[in-house]
């Protein structure tokens, strides 16, 4: 009968290769998770929320574009390409006539 404490350097160094890259594997999938829940996490507890005072933001109607706006500090804040449609909205002159009737109507609330 031979002996069954018989090791090969090479079996050994092959299954080690082999746990080594599939721990890595892992490793990078697991991670690569984490980094997506943080990015959501962040999300979240920024969404929607002035950058001014931190308060809630809502959406409003102005000219047909929703913006935002906060009801605490009163700011007013466009997402990407809503400047452009509300300087597109006719001409120059009706942007700053919306932009003016804007203002007084949260001013009279």
């Amino acid at each position: 009968m031979g002996d069954t404490n018989y090791q090969n350097p090479k079996v050994d160094h092959y299954f080690y290769k082999q746990n080594r890259e599939l721990i890595e594997e892992f490793r990078e999938k697991l991670d690569h998770q984490r980094r997506l829940r943080t990015a959501e996490q962040e999300k979240a507890v920024h969404w929607m929320k002035c950058p001014k005072c931190g308060h809630d933001l809502h959406e409003t109607d102005m000219g047909g574009v929703l913006v935002d706006l906060c009801g605490t500090c009163g700011g007013l804040f466009l997402d990407k390409g809503e400047l452009e449609l509300l300087k597109a909205a006719k001409d120059h002159t009706s942007f700053f006539k919306l932009m003016n009737e804007f203002v007084y109507r949260k001013s009279d609330k």
